[in-house]
């Protein structure tokens, strides 16, 4: 699985080295402002919020391009293959996939999160457990992405596409369901159930009185929803593989 990540990453290292370079120059830039911009700046809510939405705009917007321009080389490049023909590689190759948009989205994070420190933002847990719950959501897109994909040049028949549309709503439908009645949060270092969150689904924390409390219910439902993407991506792979 190592093998299939560290070539993946190889063969777009052109792409990589470009982002790379316009994140330092991004950073730099955060730091000639760290030296003009005093905190009462952050008092501001628009100019703080400003800054605060687009550096998270872009982040996604790098996040997911690289998705699928990535998964896109997977099956309509010359790797594709080289890739599916090996022996046993089916189970591993999505691994590989889900285990590289990890460790792009972590390494984009930590530019982020520089890039907001030296804007003298705080960088609390909050923050990073919002991060992290969007990691499994990146995670989760990257395998509909690979599984469309995968149809398209599977040629499957419009059934498997319904049934991946199908998969799409079903886990939104119950996020909604699970992440409303059964928010679990953490409160002083203890569980609590919590009372009915509406947007419990997109929002991973209860509003109390005093602070936000961190609701570990979206993170256990999404993290066993992209379990079960990453296995409908293993099946559809195994009985469909054909790349002649």
């Amino acid at each position: 699985m190592n093998k299939f990540i560290k070539y993946d990453l190889k063969s777009n290292r052109g792409f990589l080295r470009k982002l790379i370079i316009l994140q330092i120059i991004f950073i730099s830039l955060s730091f000639l402002g760290h030296g003009f911009l005093s905190t009462n700046y952050l008092t501001d809510p628009v100019f703080a919020n400003g800054i605060f939405s687009l550096a998270t705009v872009f982040f996604l917007g790098i996040n997911i391009f690289y998705i699928v321009f990535t998964i896109n080389k997977d099956f309509n490049s010359e790797r594709a293959l080289l890739k599916f023909s090996l022996p046993n590689a089916q189970k591993k190759i999505i691994w590989a996939k889900i285990f590289e948009l990890a460790f792009f989205y972590i390494i984009n994070l930590l530019f982020l999160l520089i890039f907001l420190w030296a804007l003298r933002f705080k960088i609390t847990s909050d923050i990073v457990y919002f991060f992290a719950l969007g990691l499994i959501w990146m995670l989760i897109v990257g395998g509909f992405v690979f599984y469309f994909k995968s149809l398209n040049r599977f040629d499957q028949a419009t059934g498997s596409k319904l049934y991946g549309l199908g998969l799409v709503l079903l886990i939104i439908v119950l996020g909604f369901l699970v992440c409303k009645y059964f928010s679990f949060v953490i409160v002083n270092g203890a569980i609590q159930h919590a009372r009915p969150i509406n947007y419990g689904f997109v929002f991973p924390f209860a509003v109390g009185s005093l602070s936000l409390y961190k609701n570990i219910s979206p993170l256990i439902y999404y993290f066993l929803a992209l379990l079960v993407v990453i296995f409908v991506n293993q099946k559809n792979i195994k009985n469909n593989l054909d790349l002649s």
